[in-house]
């Protein structure tokens, strides 16, 4: 009876001393996490800081950038090469014309050609069977 009880209280204490080392160990933890925090907040600069080389960097931006146009400013003018004028949409209107029509008899000479090979096919094989 002595020898159970001595081993029941010792794997107490030991249980104990596991769960208070670990409880330990996650205070030293959370305690690094706020000092780390701490440490980070003391070096953030103002809200009202700018970086130097940021300001230079967006200077020589402005500086060089050039003038682009937007098209919804009041001052925007489409530029020639892409105005489109009566002669370029007629012209356009031909080659499309052209190319529909093209493709249309394309489509139709294969159809033909198709159509045509079943007749034949149909035919062979209508004089063997009665011939």
């Amino acid at each position: 009876m002595y020898n159970s009880a001595f081993i029941f209280l010792k794997h107490v204490y030991f249980s104990k001393r596991i769960c208070l080392i670990k409880s330990v160990e996650i205070v030293l933890k959370t305690l690094l996490c706020v000092l780390q925090w701490s440490d980070l907040y003391a070096t953030k600069p103002d809200d009202d800081y700018e970086d130097p080389d940021d300001i230079e960097a967006i200077r020589e931006a402005k500086v060089n950038m050039g003038d682009y146009k937007l098209k919804t400013a009041d001052n925007y003018v489409v530029p020639d090469h892409l105005r489109m004028n009566v002669e370029k949409a007629r012209g356009r209107l031909l080659v499309l014309k052209d190319l529909v029509s093209f493709c249309f008899l394309c489509v139709f000479f294969v159809f033909y050609s198709v159509s045509k090979h079943q007749y034949d096919t149909i035919v062979q094989t209508h004089l063997r069977i009665f011939i």
